[in-house]
């Protein structure tokens, strides 16, 4: 902290220097005078003080806005990077959303970049949840033109996160935490096929790549339970029991996949009634299980 206070000081003498210099216009100290902004900016977002961020990112973010779009260099990515750090923290939904447009665009394929396009991602979502909040609440009201202007802006949203999460998933380099995100979305919006192929790659990734695997061990049993659900959702009723019985077989008494068998079974008994002794024996057996099985 004191190594930073004093970079602080520094940094913005130098800055306070370099703008009342004879030469402030020239292109050399235009460049110091960007760089030493952003570098101000980001240790400011370092100490996740937002507001102090502000004023020093805006003139960078103006400035990039104001060129042809094209791909991003370092020193443009940084930008990019900070700006969407800063105006979710202060609550500007608007100005994240378009500069997340534009680094989804025109930003790499990295791990930094995807993960910073999540914090986009999330902005998208919760716009789209809200319509649906709305939606509900239209309905309940009984107002005929509320209701119909609430299913125009939850029409909206849902195809603004389905657009959202097609461009992310053409990105590879994401991390695990990415990775569940966009399954996860994939399945909420009804797409069981996409949603399934996401969890997939997780779990391929898993088996080839042991650094992942370590990674992911914690919410293996939950990445793997939301998959055999899927498949249950998709009437494969024989291969979401085998995968179930497997993951049992490696954690007996986990809650998720003792809930997931007695959906498997229970789901093909809704058609042939004649199989609900089996769910109704699962679901009774489970109860006589350790504290963490489930409960009907």
């Amino acid at each position: 902290q004191a190594h930073r206070t004093e970079a602080i000081d520094l940094l913005t003498k130098s800055l306070d220097a370099a703008v009342k210099s004879t030469t402030a216009g020239s292109p050399q100290m235009q460049q110091t005078i960007h760089e030493t902004r952003l570098l101000l900016a980001e240790i400011r977002l370092e100490e996740e003080k937002p507001v102090e961020a502000l004023p020093l990112l805006q003139p960078l973010v103006d400035d990039l806005k104001a060129k042809p779009p094209g791909p991003l260099d370092k020193g443009s990515l940084r930008v990019w990077i900070a700006a969407l750090q800063t105006y979710p923290a202060l609550g500007d939904s608007p100005k994240a959303i378009e500069v997340g447009q534009l680094l989804l665009a025109n930003g790499e394929d990295h791990p930094q970049v995807n993960g910073v396009l999540m914090q986009y991602a999330r902005i998208i979502r919760n716009d789209w949840k809200r319509t649906e909040g709305e939606l509900f609440a239209a309905n309940e009201s009984k107002d005929e033109g509320r209701i119909n202007n609430a299913k125009l802006a939850q029409t909206a949203g849902h195809e603004a996160m389905i657009k959202l999460v097609d461009e992310m998933s053409k990105r590879k380099n994401f991390d695990l935490a990415g990775m569940v995100f966009l399954a996860e979305n994939d399945s909420e919006l009804g797409r069981s096929d996409k949603s399934r192929a996401q969890f997939q790659a997780i779990l391929d990734r898993a088996a080839a790549d042991p650094a992942f695997a370590k990674q992911a061990a914690k919410a293996m049993i939950r990445i793997r339970s939301q998959f055999i659900g899927l498949l249950r959702a998709d009437g494969k009723y024989e291969e979401a029991l085998k995968q179930v019985e497997a993951l049992l077989k490696e954690q007996p008494n986990a809650l998720e996949p003792m809930m997931e068998k007695g959906n498997i079974l229970q789901a093909p008994a809704e058609k042939d009634p004649k199989r609900y002794d089996e769910a109704a024996m699962w679901w009774t057996g489970s109860r006589k299980t350790p504290d963490n099985a489930p409960k009907t």
